[in-house]
C-alpha cells in the first residue's frame, strides 16, 4: 500500500507471486497519479516606486491543463480588460504560467493581487502585495486653533502618506502682503506631530500659511493657503518721559 501517493510513485511495478510449483506468475502494474493544481510559494511582497515598472508572476505545478484565474483585492480581476495591464502566459511540460506587466504603476495599483489556479484534480492559490510608494499627498483640513498676538498654534490632518512613512512636515508662512518668493517663513517639526506653533509674529498682522508633507519619496506639493490675523496686544505699560507744555494761561 502507497499511502498519501505522490507524482514521483508513479511508474511501473512488477508484481511476482510463486508456490513453489511451477514457473510462478508475474504481472506489471502501471500506477498514474494525478496531481492537483499547487503553487510552491503562498505569498510574495513587491515594493516599487510610482512610475516604476512591475511584473507579476504566478507559476502553478500539477497536471495540465491549468487554469490560472486573477483577482485583485479579493474581487474577481481580469487583467487583460485594464489597457494598462499586459498578460502573457506560458505552458511548460508540468507547470503554467501566467505573468502581468504594469507599465508604470501607481497608487491604483497598491492592492493584494491573488492566483488562483485550477485543474481537473484540484486547485490552489498564491497572494502578490503590491506597494507602490509616492510623494505624500498634502496637509488638509488646517485650522488656526489658538491666535495670540505673537503666535498661531495650527492643526491638520495627516495626509495620505504615499506608502511611506511621512518623516516631517515644513509649516512655510508669510506676510500676506508679500509673495512666496520674497521672503518665505519656515517652521518644520517631527512628522508624528499633527500641530506646531509659528512664533515670532507681529500683532494685528495677516499672514498667510501652507504646509509641505515629506517622505522617503519626497516632499508633497504645497496645501491649500489659509489665511490668518494674529491678535491685539495690550500696551506693555504706562506712557513714560510725558512731557507738559504750557500753550496758554490756561491750557497745557
Amino acid at each position: 500500500m502507497i499511502r498519501e501517493a505522490e507524482q514521483n510513485d508513479a511508474g511501473y511495478y512488477l508484481c511476482q507471486a510463486t508456490n513453489g510449483i511451477g514457473s510462478g506468475l508475474s504481472k506489471v502494474v502501471e500506477l498514474t497519479v494525478h496531481v492537483a493544481a499547487y503553487f510552491k510559494g503562498k505569498f510574495v511582497a513587491q515594493t516599487l516606486k510610482k512610475g516604476e515598472s512591475a511584473v507579476l508572476h504566478c507559476e502553478a505545478f500539477g497536471e495540465l491543463p491549468i487554469t490560472i484565474l486573477w483577482s485583485k483585492d479579493r474581487q474577481p480581476f481580469d487583467p487583460a480588460t485594464d489597457p494598462r495591464y499586459e498578460v502573457t502566459t506560458e505552458s511548460k511540460s508540468d507547470s503554467a504560467i501566467s505573468k502581468v506587466a504594469i507599465h508604470a504603476v501607481d497608487r491604483r495599483d497598491s492592492a493584494l493581487f491573488t492566483c488562483v489556479a485550477s485543474n481537473t484534480y484540484g486547485q490552489d492559490d498564491t497572494n502578490i502585495q503590491l506597494i507602490v510608494q509616492e510623494q505624500p499627498d498634502s496637509p488638509s483640513n488646517i485650522l488656526a486653533t489658538e491666535i495670540g498676538s505673537r503666535t498661531i498654534t495650527i492643526r491638520w490632518t495627516q495626509p495620505y502618506t504615499g506608502n511611506s512613512p511621512i518623516i516631517s512636515y515644513k509649516i512655510q508662512y508669510i506676510l500676506a502682503s508679500e509673495s512666496w518668493e520674497d521672503r518665505e517663513r519656515t517652521t518644520t517639526v517631527s512628522g508624528r506631530d499633527a500641530s506646531a506653533i509659528l512664533r515670532g509674529l507681529k500683532p494685528v498682522t495677516s499672514y498667510h500659511v501652507r504646509l509641505m508633507a515629506e517622505n522617503g519619496i519626497g516632499w508633497s506639493e504645497p496645501s491649500q493657503v489659509v489665511h490668518i490675523t494674529t491678535a491685539q496686544e495690550a500696551p506693555e505699560g504706562p506712557p513714560t518721559a510725558v512731557h507738559a507744555v504750557a500753550s496758554s494761561s490756561n491750557t497745557i
